[in-house]
């Protein structure tokens, strides 16, 4: 577990820093930054645990960086304010809110008398976590004192994803979707083999603009 929670981290660790590497290496590579805003379709994967959780909607917003590092590959790297969490049912349901940086490589699509680009993207997650509470119809309660324990604090993951880029002028407008599989156990502090991660998918449409030439 240790080996496969280090995995994600180092993969945002070394985009993080292959980042300006990349930037000074690759002559006249493209870089386009901008908003980002989307939808989670998040829930729990869980072992050992009593009850079964369901898709919750929520919403995530932020900015992405994008570097060319090539004429296929670019690195993406986001800064999110995004909600997860899982329904309980019975109006019962678990609400997380993370800082999240993904940090993806992409591989763009090239198509022949086109200038909308198909991409397909692969790479870690680090988040931080912000609030937690159980709600139950207008009441709230921190995840902490009902369950008598801390939830961790950073979250780690893989993200796989795909989506297609638009020109719009100078700009590109973007449209992707993701899949987030969590590393981080969720209920670690209850023992017992008990486990809960987070899982699910996001959508979301980005307006990126093209920095310098």
């Amino acid at each position: 577990m240790r080996i496969a929670r280090a995995v994600p981290v180092g993969l945002v660790v070394a985009g993080l820093a292959f980042a300006p590497t990349a930037a000074r290496a690759q002559k006249g590579g493209q870089t386009e930054i901008g908003p980002w805003a989307g939808l989670n379709f998040t829930t729990f994967s869980v072992s050992n645990v009593s009850g079964t959780f369901s898709n919750l909607t929520r919403f995530a917003v932020g900015g992405q960086l994008v570097r060319g590092l090539s004429k296929d590959f670019a690195l993406r790297i986001g800064l999110l304010y995004s909600q997860r969490g899982a329904d309980a049912g019975g109006g019962v349901s678990m609400k997380l809110d993370y800082l999240e940086i993904p940090v993806m490589v992409a591989y763009k699509i090239s198509g022949q008398g086109t200038s909308v680009t198909p991409y397909v993207a692969a790479g870690g997650q680090f988040a931080i976590k912000l609030n937690c509470n159980v709600s139950a119809g207008s009441a709230s309660v921190d995840c902490g004192t009902l369950l008598n324990a801390t939830l961790p604090s950073t979250d780690v993951g893989i993200n796989l994803g795909a989506g297609v880029a638009f020109p719009v002028g100078k700009a590109a407008l973007t449209v992707d979707a993701r899949y987030y599989i969590g590393l981080t156990n969720l209920a670690s502090a209850a023992g017992g083999g008990v486990s809960a991660h987070n899982t699910g998918f996001s959508v979301g449409v980005g307006y990126m603009f093209r920095l310098g030439r």
